[in-house]
């Protein structure tokens, strides 16, 4: 089954790559336990996909302090996009702060985000948001049911419900 669950990830991937008509992001959702392997799966699939002209972009986010940081990790998206390339952007424990989810819900929406006085527009691009709170799945239920106005049972902002929303 897990192999068919890659297969079926590489081939959602390629179609969106393929549909020129596709401006927004393509977000995917990975909940692990830390060491697990998160990281070493996504080289392995941009390994795969580096022939569709995909280029593969990580960042950790369990040692962001403010969200300044963000900037490198989404120039360098943009910049793969200036070399026509799509942008793989892996990040890594989002979440790691509740404040994270916020920050990236418009990314997540439409590939557009405001950091550090700056306004970064993605547009086609692939998002991986790799977490291991235990509360995810929890979260995850709550998005598929469309009960975002609720909290979650451990206080946990809704956010990351709507967040969660954004990602297949």
């Amino acid at each position: 089954s897990h192999i068919r669950d890659i297969n079926t990830l590489l081939s959602s991937i390629e179609r969106y790559i393929d549909d020129p008509s596709q401006m927004r992001p393509l977000n995917f959702l990975m909940l692990a336990s830390p060491g697990a392997g998160k990281s070493h799966f996504i080289d392995c699939v941009a390994s795969h996909l580096v022939k569709r002209n995909i280029s593969a972009n990580t960042f950790n986010m369990a040692s962001m302090t403010q969200s300044e940081e963000l900037v490198r990790p989404l120039d360098e998206a943009r910049n793969t996009k200036v070399e026509d390339r799509i942008p793989l952007l892996f990040l890594d424990e989002f979440d790691a702060s509740p404040s994270n989810y916020a920050l990236l819900l418009p990314l997540l929406w439409d590939g557009k985000i405001s950091v550090a006085q700056r306004d970064l527009k993605l547009g086609k691009i692939l998002i991986i948001l790799a977490g291991s709170s235990q509360t995810l799945p929890l979260a995850l239920s709550e998005a598929r049911s469309m009960r975002s106005g609720n909290r979650l049972p451990d206080g946990t902002n809704p956010k990351i419900i709507d967040q969660i929303g954004r990602a297949h």
